[in-house]
């Protein structure tokens, strides 16, 4: 949950996996375990989906296009 938190405040900032696990006080491979055992995701896989939702998002509620 922490993650997500994380996620959802940081995405724009394009922080890597190594950087969260860093700002959550694991190793990389530890925050690539417990999100694979939780949610059978990989941290990069969470943040490229939470990343292409933001798009959406923008492309349905602005006047942004593709481009």
């Amino acid at each position: 949950m922490r993650f997500i938190n994380l996620i959802d405040a940081n995405y724009k900032k394009s922080f890597s996996v190594a950087e969260y696990a860093k700002l959550l006080h694991l190793s990389s491979r530890s925050l690539s375990d417990l999100t694979q055992n939780q949610i059978n995701k990989t941290p990069s896989q969470m943040l490229h989906e939470r990343i292409i939702l933001e798009a959406q998002r923008l492309l349905l509620y602005s006047e942004l296009n593709v481009k």
